[in-house]
């Protein structure tokens, strides 16, 4: 939990992750979260890929 600056902050972080969401959902945008070791070829077909 230090990594994330404690509960509090990993707390907060999580709330601002779930209002952007939310956001992004009202909007119809999608969120892609890119992980490391993701597939950069996969990730932009997928993008493509979806209207």
């Amino acid at each position: 939990m230090a990594f994330f600056g404690g509960e509090k902050a990993f707390a907060r972080t999580q709330e601002q992750e779930h209002r952007k969401l939310g956001k992004c959902a009202k909007q119809g945008w999608r969120m892609s979260y890119v992980r490391e070791g993701y597939d950069f070829a996969g990730l932009i077909a997928n993008i493509i890929a979806t209207p």
